[in-house]
């Protein structure tokens, strides 16, 4: 609440401030602005001012330098962005950041990534013309292969008539079988078709040591056709580890520091650590690859949040900083989500990833599920192109893009980094542009939402807690009794199975007992909401509803919405109800 000073009182009390602190708790008292609001309006003023005045000093200052003034203009408070402008120069200067065209960051990035292609892997073009050359032996192999094959399979067959029809022991089984044809169950059935079958096995076995002698060039192709794809494979994890140690070792970014950074900023709630576990990708290997995937982008992503949301068919990221873990995750879903991630905290990437699809696509969104023939909800649309794959293109109506993502995601494989390099080299140099992209704004951003993150955590720890506390006092021998004909202080369970119904006693005699529904779920969530109404009822519990009706919305809400009642200490005993 605001202290009512006078304009007088106020200036009295500024002029006898010692320090910033001072005067930030007058401010704090007249403004009620929290400390902690006063001291990030100070932040975003002093580092507003600090980009103006280094695009001011350059002669020529680049597009994204100046998209980057306006962003963290838009970002900040309305008192410091008044404070900014109140200077004629930062005004006129805004302005000017404003009219940067959309088209002028995506080209700032994908020069970064030329540069960085230029600078650090100049090598690699051998390295592709190579994967070209073994591509194409791999493919005119694999087509003399099918052609062998068919040759080969075409002589078979017309040797093992020939065979089959000259062999006189399998033509008097034949004519045996036909003669006994009609006597079903006569054992003599079975011994002529297992005689036959040994005969044919023998005509098998002797074309197919023929064929060896006369196709001697087909074992000579699949030992061929091998060896290429083995040195295609090669090539492909030359070309990875040139593309993701050059990323590494020029981002600044240590092993250890990575390391580090992952252990600060890295949360794995129990029920994702399980479905990580039913994957078959360990916590351990997860962590390790997002350390790997920090060093590749420069460090710009913030804190992660990894939990477990039901019923989903895939993955998904949420904001800046919670990624939800279904369907099958693997190494390459990590880097496709983190992408998302990683665009949520910088619009330079939204940009220009939507200005990448703007300039790249030949016509209207259209199905996805049409384009690909794959299992798609029939609202997911794309803009149609020769992308990498058709869901670059996906629209979500300008708030998001699949750019980054894909892009990002063939980091996760050699076999996906060569296919990306050589169909597409402007996604290419977007994404090693996006890598090397410097973002002035994300460290503050990430300390705010690192402490976003914690809060989420502390909060989720306090509900294991709670119902770790309320299962100890509703467990099984409460359930026995709810179950039971009489109930238990006037409730009683109703169920079928795992599930049933929660009945309450409404007579208002002894003799007659009238029981209506509380509420429907599971037998265990049951026995918690009786155990609390019971609870309840008797006045153990330190909150207490006048209306019934009140009381089981109230608690109702309490256990089925993950919500912790104020009056709940983790260090408390629950009252027991007997």
């Amino acid at each position: 609440m605001p202290v009512p000073w006078t304009i007088e009182k106020i200036e009295q009390e500024i002029k006898k401030a010692k320090n910033i602190a001072d005067i930030a708790n007058i401010f704090s008292l007249v403004f009620g602005l929290s400390e902690s609001r006063i001291e990030k309006e100070i932040a975003d003023y002093e580092r507003l001012e600090a980009m103006a005045d280094a695009v001011q000093r350059t002669r020529e200052p680049s597009s994204l330098d100046l998209f980057d003034v306006n962003t963290g203009y838009m970002q900040a408070y309305p008192d410091t962005k008044d404070a900014f402008i109140s200077s004629a120069a930062n005004k006129e200067l805004l302005d000017k950041a404003k009219s940067v065209p959309d088209s002028n960051i995506k080209k700032s990035i994908e020069d970064i990534g030329r540069a960085f292609h230029k600078e650090h892997l100049h090598d690699i073009e051998k390295i592709i013309s190579d994967i070209a050359v073994k591509k194409e032996e791999l493919k005119n192999s694999r087509t003399r292969i099918t052609n062998l094959r068919i040759e080969i399979e075409a002589w078979a067959k017309e040797s093992y008539d020939k065979k089959i029809e000259q062999n006189k022991r399998y033509q008097e089984l034949k004519k045996e079988y036909e003669n006994l044809y009609s006597q079903w169950g006569n054992p003599r059935l079975g011994e002529i078709s297992r005689e036959q079958s040994a005969i044919r096995m023998l005509i098998r076995d002797e074309l197919e040591k023929e064929s060896e002698d006369r196709f001697p060039q087909y074992a000579y192709e699949i030992k061929n056709s091998q060896k290429v794809s083995d040195a295609l494979e090669a090539y492909r994890d030359k070309l990875f580890r040139a593309v993701t140690d050059s990323l590494s070792t020029s981002s600044g970014i240590s092993k250890e520091q990575a390391k580090e950074w992952v252990e600060g900023n890295i949360h794995i709630d129990d029920n994702a650590q399980k479905k990580l576990k039913r994957n078959k990708y360990p916590v351990e290997k997860l962590k390790e690859d997002i350390a790997e995937l920090y060093r590749y982008i420069g460090g710009k992503l913030g804190p992660i949040d990894f939990s477990l949301t039901q019923g989903g068919r895939r993955a998904f990221a949420k904001g800046r900083s919670c990624i939800s873990i279904q369907g099958d995750f693997t190494k390459k879903t990590l880097f496709h989500e983190c992408g998302h991630l990683a665009e949520a905290w910088d619009r330079v990437f939204q940009v220009s990833c939507m200005e990448f699809v703007k300039n790249r696509a030949t016509g209207s969104p259209v199905s996805l599920k049409k384009m690909t023939g794959l299992g798609y909800q029939p609202h997911e649309k794309a803009y149609p192109d020769s992308f990498i794959n058709p869901y670059v293109g996906k629209d979500y109506g300008g708030t998001a893009s699949e750019v980054f993502s894909m892009a990002l995601q063939c980091l996760a494989s050699p076999e996906e980094t060569a296919e990306l390099i050589e169909k597409d080299q402007e996604h290419f140099h977007l994404l090693l542009g996006f890598c090397r992209r410097k973002n002035p704004l994300l460290e503050e951003q990430a300390q705010l939402a690192l402490a976003q993150v914690q809060k989420r955590i502390q909060t989720q720890d306090r509900v294991k807690l709670w119902k770790k506390a309320l299962e100890k006092v509703s467990g099984p021998s409460i359930g026995r009794k709810l179950t039971s004909d009489d109930g238990f202080h006037g409730y009683r369970i109703s169920a079928w199975g795992r599930a049933g119904a929660l009945l309450r006693n409404e007579s208002r005699t002894d003799s007659i007992s009238t029981w209506s529904s509380v509420h429907h779920g599971s037998v265990k969530d049951l026995r918690q909401l009786a155990y609390l109404l019971i609870a309840h009822d008797m006045r153990l519990l330190p909150e207490y509803y006048e209306d019934s009706r009140n009381a089981v919305y109230q608690l109702v809400q309490i256990l089925f919405s993950d919500n912790v009642p104020k009056w709940f200490d983790p260090s408390m005993k629950l009252p027991e109800v007997k």
